[in-house]
């Protein structure tokens, strides 16, 4: 499974960073972004991530169908 191989690349010793990349799109029924459990799963976020502001779309176009993009650095397996 993923979380083995995670698991096993974490306690071997040649550990390396991990980027978890988060390509969301939201349904018309999710009332983004102003539904209350999309506000509880960002705040969720802000309590835990340093987050930097972006300005435009940084890959795609609007056509694409992504609504956010969320990108989360680890230093490690072990901390992912």
């Amino acid at each position: 499974s993923k979380i083995d191989a995670i698991t096993a690349t974490a306690t071997s010793g040649q550990d390396s960073a991990v980027l978890m990349l988060n390509l969301d799109h939201y349904t018309a029924g999710a009332d983004f972004p102003d539904a209350s459990k999309y506000r509880t799963y960002m705040a969720e976020w802000l309590q835990v991530l340093q987050c930097t502001p972006v300005s435009g779309q940084p890959v795609g176009c609007e056509h694409d169908g992504v609504d956010e993009i969320l990108a989360v650095w680890y230093p490690s397996h072990a901390s992912f």
